[in-house]
């Protein structure tokens, strides 16, 4: 059951992904998929689902790239939503194994996140600096890190 929703779902997204107004390189994609693979010893399934994940958060991010100038904050808010899109999807296509990497790499993002706050907290930022810098964190991780 879960695999015919995650399918279907993929399939979607994949859908979805055809008939956007904006396009992505294929090789941009391979190549975001293939940093997966090595990471994940990903089997020849999962790299097909990888492939439409990562085809899906490029064009989500080059539909939204013009938020950039005119709304960055809203930019920043859909950038933290495609990364939670990007880590459950990930999730779902990942054996126990896989998820121990996973769960790792995020451990590492939550200490990074708590180390930025804490130096923020001590220069006396305030809330909504606080915010906007964890924003543009994530921002950075979506782009360089899936």
């Amino acid at each position: 059951m879960k695999k015919i929703l995650l399918a279907q779902g993929l399939f979607l997204l994949f859908a979805l992904s055809l008939s956007a107004q904006v396009k992505v390189s294929k090789r941009s994609v391979k190549q975001a998929a293939t940093v997966q693979t090595q990471l994940y010893k990903l089997n020849d399934q999962q790299v097909e689902e990888m492939v439409l994940i990562q085809e899906q958060r490029l064009t989500n991010l080059a539909a939204i790239e013009s938020l950039r100038q005119s709304d960055y904050e809203r930019y920043l808010q859909k950038v933290q939503s495609i990364r939670r899109y990007v880590e459950q999807t990930t999730r779902r296509i990942l054996t126990d194994q896989q998820l121990t990497i996973f769960e790792q790499q995020q451990q590492q993002r939550v200490a990074a996140r708590q180390r930025v706050l804490r130096e923020l907290k001590s220069r006396q930022r305030s809330p909504e600096e606080q915010k906007l810098a964890l924003l543009r964190l994530e921002e950075e991780w979506l782009k360089n890190s899936f």
